[in-house]
């Protein structure tokens, strides 16, 4: 979940980033995600704790897991911003991982393991 996750954050970095910055996002991303998430995680009730594994951007200011990633593999936050809505959630959880653009878009799974 957490690689499907970073993987697919990582994709909406803009081309202009090169691929070695890239890899080191999401390396980064997998990293603060395990982290975060550990306490968080029981594959028997999936939604519990859906909440605190949202990535979120809202109102075009990102998570603190997006800017620690960005921070820590030099990617500037004018890059990071640019790459993504202004609006937009990443759920996290066990067994699915699902998006969704703007505050009444539709949810879509991005990855899923039923």
């Amino acid at each position: 979940e957490i690689s499907a996750a970073s993987t697919f954050l990582s994709t909406h970095l803009s081309a202009s980033v090169p691929p070695d910055q890239r890899s080191a996002f999401q390396a980064s991303l997998q990293r603060q995600m395990t982290l975060k998430f550990d306490a968080h995680w029981n594959p028997t009730l999936p939604l519990a704790g859906n909440a605190y594994r949202a990535i979120n951007i809202s109102g075009g200011k990102p998570d603190p897991v997006l800017m620690n990633a960005a921070d820590e593999c030099g990617l500037g936050i004018d890059v990071l911003m640019s790459s993504f809505p202004e609006e937009y959630v990443l759920w996290v959880d066990p067994f699915s991982v699902t998006y969704r653009v703007g505050d009444h878009g539709y949810p879509t799974v991005i990855w899923e393991d039923r």
